[in-house]
């Protein structure tokens, strides 16, 4: 909460901060310490507490991407109780005008440096150009570049433009923040006394040095991470039994142990809401094939050619036993796909039996988690089986050894995330299952001969 200071909208003892950040932004809580606090910081520091606010509800929003509208946005959240900014008018003079919320600015706010000069932000007629092309390159830019790294780049790149009159420092701690707390990193926290090498770092990305500014981050987390690791061990302790001194180094590390596994456990349940999806699809998918190979049956009866067909759909989720069934063949198929079928979780199964004269084949479309650990996304796949013993019935072409052909009816895996569940999914999927019911009857009919 000390971001305000930074920029010098305000002044706070240390000590009145760390109160008002424990019980909160009240006029109250000042007039209890005995502290003379302007509404105007009150209501700045609540601005900015929306702000972050604002930042953890757009991470909970998994297919929200970071646009300007959102960034305008969020500066009007953290400059709402701001009414006026500095500003430079045509004859280079300071002056006061009102702070527009949300909005670009419309006259220049580049600063005078202590040698005279004047430090140039993107001037005025190019800022929301600039602004595109800042959104455009951070998305280009991809997750495998360290979250970190894109941390400083942005909050750096951001702060070259200056597209608002005012608050754009706060705006852009907030947008790292963003990128951090994102991959489970603490919000960037620039004290009072890290002012002088926070600027400095930023003046070293200005000359295109970026690395002192990504270090300058690292450092502050890093200290974050060590501070809040030792006030939950403080808790812990006073929690627990007295023990010796030489216990504090164990306790510690069972509390960070105790919270790395509680918080894999949550990234795996939410990572496995992706089997909800999964389970509404099922009934559709057989629905889809029921149709496609009723179909095909009006086809055939039309030339009376016999041709007879049935499909069931399960998985693990409802009946445990069956969770081995075809396993080799889901693991086959993934292989030739170049991925890897998870047969640790849940998966699903539609199976058909296809018969042509007296050839018969069997089709089985799977459902699981694509790679291992779980990663929340499920593939699709399908495999056909000829069955040379046209005699064998359901269960027993399931569960013994039996003549089979294992043969490809697919050249691609179908994927889906908790995300994708709508009409659209259901339309892709429906092609794909089509597709593949497609080449199992040109399979059949080869067998057939």
């Amino acid at each position: 909460m000390e971001t305000g200071i930074i920029e010098g909208l305000y002044e706070l003892d240390r000590g009145l901060t760390q109160t008002l950040v424990t019980h909160g932004f009240a006029r109250d809580t000042v007039d209890r310490v005995g502290e003379s606090v302007p509404d105007l910081t009150l209501n700045m520091l609540r601005d900015h507490l929306e702000g972050l606010d604002f930042v953890m509800d757009y991470i909970g929003e998994t297919q929200r991407d970071l646009t300007t509208a959102y960034i305008r946005e969020l500066h009007a959240l953290v400059t709402a109780s701001q009414e006026s900014s500095d500003a430079v008018d045509q004859f280079g003079r300071r002056i006061d005008i009102p702070l527009q919320h949300g909005e670009y600015k419309t006259q220049p706010n580049n600063p005078r440096l202590p040698g005279g000069g004047i430090h140039e932000y993107a001037p005025v007629e190019q800022v929301s150009a600039q602004m595109d092309e800042l959104v455009r390159l951070f998305h280009e830019m991809g997750e495998d570049v360290h979250p970190v790294t894109r941390a400083a780049w942005l909050h750096h790149r951001f702060v070259q433009i200056h597209p608002f009159q005012d608050g754009n420092g706060r705006v852009a701690r907030l947008l790292a923040s963003l990128v951090l707390v994102k991959e489970g990193y603490f919000p960037l926290h620039i004290r009072r006394d890290d002012r002088a090498a926070y600027l400095d770092a930023l003046e070293q990305a200005d000359a295109g040095q970026l690395e002192p500014f990504i270090n300058l981050l690292s450092h502050r987390l890093r200290q974050d991470l060590l501070s809040a690791v030792s006030d939950a061990a403080k808790a812990a302790a006073e929690q627990m039994p007295a023990a010796g001194a030489d216990s504090r180094t164990r306790d510690v590390a069972a509390l960070i142990a105790a919270q790395r596994q509680r918080h894999r456990a949550e990234i795996l349940e939410q990572r496995r809401q992706v089997n909800q999806v999964a389970e509404a699809l099922l009934p559709q998918m057989a629905d889809a094939v029921e149709a496609r190979l009723g179909e095909a049956k009006a086809e055939f009866d039309a030339l009376r050619v016999p041709f007879t067909w049935s499909v069931d759909s399960g998985g693990s989720h409802d009946v445990p036993d069956r969770g081995y069934y075809w396993q080799h063949q889901i693991v086959q198929t993934a292989r030739r796909l170049d991925y890897w079928a998870n047969q640790q979780e849940n998966k699903y199964w539609i199976r058909s039996y296809l018969t042509l004269d007296e050839d018969r084949l069997r089709l089985v479309v799977s459902v699981h988690h694509y790679g291992l650990p779980v990663s929340g996304i499920m593939a699709v796949s399908a495999f056909a089986e000829i069955l040379h013993r046209a005699s064998a019935d359901d269960d027993d072409a399931d569960q013994h050894h039996v003549n089979r052909e294992l043969v490809d009816c697919i050249d691609s895996e179908f994927t889906f995330n908790e995300a994708d569940d709508g009409d659209q999914l259901h339309r892709d999927l429906e092609s794909w299952l089509d597709d593949a019911l497609a080449v199992t009857l040109r399979i059949l009919g080869a067998a057939a001969g």
